[in-house]
């Protein structure tokens, strides 16, 4: 790899991880005026109501990458098993949960990944 390659790779890296960053205030910023009733509605050809989203995300950075991370840093030969989401949220019963809550689950872990990321 080239040094140029390098740079712009670095580069492109920088710019997923902020916007990543931004992520928890973006989501907030479109679906918290929406209805506790508008939020659990699930639209044509989606699987997912908002508020199953932002639930599915939080656990996701919990569950999925938080977990993945830790283990690579500190496992020779870390497992790294599948999140079932569908499963998961069906276990979970998301679509009952309040919307308000989920982004702030979401933000705590987008935060704490982004952290661990940093280390």
């Amino acid at each position: 790899m080239t040094v140029r390659e390098s740079r712009r790779m670095s580069s492109e890296r920088s710019a997923v991880r902020a916007a990543l960053r931004r992520m928890p205030t973006e989501l907030t910023g479109l679906l918290h005026a929406l209805s506790a009733a508008v939020a659990r509605e699930r639209r044509a050809g989606l699987a997912f109501s908002p508020v199953e989203q932002v639930w599915h995300l939080a656990d996701l950075e919990h569950e999925g990458y938080g977990r993945r991370i830790e283990r690579i840093l500190h496992e020779d030969r870390p497992a790294l098993p599948d999140f079932d989401g569908d499963a998961i949220a069906l276990e979970r019963d998301y679509r009952r949960r309040s919307l308000r809550d989920g982004l702030a689950a979401f933000a705590a872990q987008a935060i704490d990944v982004a952290v661990r990321d940093c280390h």
